[in-house]
């Protein structure tokens, strides 16, 4: 009725269905809201939306800002200068070349593990409890490589590879898909190969100055310890059974939250118990069939 211009039509379901829409201004208001959006999905949502408009721009920073923190936990450190890192480190079990086969060994393992873990755990707990644990094992691996234990500071690597694998190596993607519009999705990938293609070229030069192995690796852990504490006040939960639509509202502001066709605000008592325009369409169809 609303895409066929029948308001008076409209104004009257929407009455029916929505707590508190007798009055004119809240129906004309909710049918505004149902007009922009029940029928626009967001693959057809624009880049300038995706990062502008009030709807999904928090969702697209978060985005941003956890594909970031994934790019500089050191992990393309140790992949693209794995050779430099054992070069450059006290003399131990392993040659360089012998680490590097190491790496790529238990990472492959590591990954492995991750098919378990990315279904076991929530979203949070893996980002949150991931970056915590990289971080203090990045900060033992430059502990142990500043006094000189070279075999026990491969262990500490070998176990940040795990908690990298099994945390925000496994999901980064993964959550951002579900927090972000699809127009967006790309841009987010354009900010974390950018990361890459910095940190790649920074690297040699931070360990070849006055940092070293153990500072650059320091500075990685910070950034990463950084980044878990964000996590914790800011990511939110997208695990539980929640559809696609829901997970996408979950950076909505709340003020738009209670006219949204996506996710129902519990907090507001304009909804009754309508979440999407499927809802909606179902309510109408059973009013006409009485």
């Amino acid at each position: 009725m609303i895409i066929q211009k029948d308001k008076e039509s409209a104004k009257q379901e929407i009455s029916l269905i929505y707590k508190g829409a007798s009055e004119p201004v809240v129906a004309a208001k909710i049918m505004n809201t149902i007009k922009k959006t029940c029928q626009k999905t967001t693959s057809k949502i624009t880049l300038k939306e995706a990062f502008t408009a009030r709807m999904y721009r928090n969702g697209t920073g978060v985005a941003v800002v956890v594909m970031l923190f994934h790019q500089l936990t050191g992990m393309g450190c140790i992949l693209f200068y794995s050779n430099t890192i054992f070069a450059e480190m006290p003399s131990g079990l392993l040659t360089p070349r012998q680490g590097t086969y190491a790496i790529g060994i238990f990472n492959l393992i590591a990954s492995m593990v991750s098919l378990y873990t990315a279904k076991r755990f929530s979203r949070r707990f893996l980002f949150i409890g991931g970056n915590i644990s990289m971080a203090m094992a990045m900060y033992l691996f430059s502990m142990l490589i500043i006094i000189e234990k070279p075999t026990y500071a491969l262990g500490a690597l070998f176990l940040f590879l795990f908690c990298f694998q099994n945390s925000t190596g496994c999901i980064t993607w993964l959550y951002c898909s579900e927090v972000a519009v699809d127009v967006s999705l790309g841009m987010v990938g354009v900010f974390g190969y950018f990361t890459t293609f910095v940190v790649s070229l920074t690297t040699q030069p931070l360990i070849n100055s006055k940092l070293n192995v153990a500072g650059t690796f320091i500075m990685f852990a910070t950034i990463t310890l950084i980044g878990g504490i964000w996590m914790y006040f800011f990511m939110k939960e997208t695990s539980g059974g929640l559809t696609d639509k829901q997970k996408k509202s979950l950076y909505i502001p709340k003020d738009l939250q209670e006219f949204s066709n996506i996710r129902e605000d519990e907090n507001t008592n304009l909804l009754a118990s309508v979440t999407s325009v499927e809802d909606i369409k179902l309510g109408v169809s059973l009013r006409s069939e009485k």
